[in-house]
């Protein structure tokens, strides 16, 4: 307590700003980019023998639209400090790596597939293949990044564990209460 009467908490590494924020609107903005990647899948009209089948790309776009409305869930429950939003968003990168995992290895086989029946050289199918390995490294270095920062960092866990919610609402009690010196 301060001469003053009222209860003063400690200032901890918490909330939501710094690397929390930016991960926030990191997954708010994936989201929107998901959408668009779904659109463009269904609208994609590549007159190549190395295509890929509809089937594929619909299944695609039906799991990008599925990880924007994780994503934006993902950046609500974080925004809104609900004590179990690191879990969730670890399991929002793990199954995001699994299943993006799962898409490369299927875009690999299938052009793999397709050029060998088209009479095509290895030179065409690798300038095929490379982007979507590219895009497989990308994405996995991302997952395990912001896993990582969910799982370890000290602002996420006094943000999100039960005691500092706990706190916070005392301290929205403390705040609402009158001070005991009589100022209004």
């Amino acid at each position: 307590m301060s001469g003053t009467g009222r209860i003063e908490i400690k200032n901890e590494l918490r909330g939501v700003s710094g690397w929390l924020m930016f991960a926030v609107l990191y997954l708010f903005l994936t989201g929107l980019g998901n959408v668009y990647l779904a659109f463009v899948s269904l609208n994609s009209s590549d007159p190549s023998p190395l295509a890929l089948p509809f089937p594929y790309m619909a299944a695609k776009a039906i799991a990008a639209m599925g990880f924007a409305v994780f994503g934006w869930y993902c950046a609500i429950r974080l925004a809104s400090e609900k004590p179990n939003a690191p879990k969730v968003t670890i399991a929002y990168y793990g199954i995001l790596l699994g299943v993006t995992s799962f898409f490369a290895l299927v875009s690999y086989s299938t052009i793999r597939s397709l050029a060998a029946e088209a009479g095509f050289d290895s030179f065409v199918y690798e300038t095929r293949t490379i982007p979507i390995m590219f895009q497989l490294i990308g994405v996995g270095a991302e997952c395990i990044i912001w896993m990582m920062y969910f799982s370890k960092s000290k602002r996420v866990k006094n943000t999100y564990s039960l005691n500092n919610v706990e706190a916070q609402s005392s301290r929205a009690e403390l705040a609402a209460a009158p001070s005991l010196t009589g100022d209004k």
